[in-house]
């Protein structure tokens, strides 16, 4: 709701947005929907390729960077703070918006490297959830701007959706005051760290490469080098039930990805690849797998590993 109410505001048809390149579908049609014209920017282990951001703002105005700083998705790289740094001063030379999507930060035990703390809210707007950490039922996010914008984006949402369920605001204020979101953050943290070692030892073990090695959060980036096609990875996670979606959902430059749903058990030792879980395991983990040409993102729902 919050990038729709961003994207409303802000972004008018005909404009030029930059976008991750892979990711967020939804953000990318959310975009076109509005009229914008989406130009996807190559996600690095550090961040956004800023040589790449240099050259699309030299040829013309961009109105608004769409960016995950921390823990990407699909990726699960976070911004290095050269990367930042060198981001926001491009956006400040070419009068150019940010809009930080962080709702996977709170997964992030790093040093805070946020675009919005550097910034002061100059040139970057930031979104963030709880429906990510919490539980998909609570939909409740926050979005911190300037004064004026905060205005008109409140003015919206009143059109738009009225108010968020006050019992699901009440919550969240009280496990914030009490101490026991924090509890729960660090307990999550800790199963996710520890799945995704698993998970990616298990991907070497199957000849899969690292994108980037990532310690936390929901997301891992890898290819096999001797997977030219993914046709027959695509057609083998049928014969298992697993349905695909388009690829054009994953990317700004419609690159053709696939997106799929894996049942498995990610760092328990179970499965016999990318997409040969076995059966058995189908109700342990949920895990979906995002490909683009020969890469997959692996995205370990944290939900079955709250307990």
């Amino acid at each position: 709701q919050a990038l729709d109410l961003v994207i409303r505001l802000i972004i008018e048809p005909g404009d030029r947005v930059l976008v991750d390149d892979p990711c967020n579908s939804n953000l990318v049609q959310l975009l076109r929907l509005r009229g914008a014209q989406v130009v996807g920017i190559t996600r690095r282990s550090d961040g956004p390729d800023i040589e790449q951001v240099t050259q699309v703002l030299a040829a013309g105005t961009v109105k608004a960077f769409f960016i995950n700083s921390r823990l990407h998705n699909p990726t699960g790289t976070s911004l290095s703070p050269h990367n930042a740094f060198q981001l926001l001063q491009l956006a400040y030379a070419h009068d150019m918006n940010i809009v930080e999507d962080d709702v996977y930060g709170d997964f992030c035990s790093a040093p805070d490297h946020r675009l919005v703390t550097l910034d002061g809210l100059r040139k970057v707007i930031y979104i963030s959830s709880f429906s990510k950490s919490l539980s998909a039922n609570l939909r409740v996010g926050y979005i911190a701007a300037p004064p004026d914008l905060i205005a008109r984006l409140a003015d919206l949402k009143l059109l738009t959706s009225v108010s968020v369920p006050s019992f699901c605001e009440r919550f969240i204020s009280a496990i914030l005051l009490d101490g026991s979101y924090d509890r729960h953050l660090l307990a999550v943290r800790r199963n996710l760290q520890t799945a995704q070692a698993v998970a990616q030892a298990s991907f070497k073990r199957w000849g899969w490469e690292l994108f980037h090695p990532v310690k936390e959060g929901m997301f891992i980036w890898v290819r096999h080098p001797r997977l030219a096609s993914l046709e027959a990875l695509v057609n083998a996670a049928f014969e298992r039930d697993i349905l695909l979606a388009p690829g054009v959902l994953f990317s700004a430059d419609a690159a053709g990805a696939v997106a799929a749903h894996q049942r498995g058990a990610p760092g328990r030792g179970q499965g016999t690849g990318a997409a040969g879980a076995p059966r058995r395991a189908a109700r342990q983990r949920a895990v979906t797998v995002l490909t683009k040409d020969n890469a997959l993102s692996v995205v370990i729902h944290f939900q079955s590993l709250l307990a």
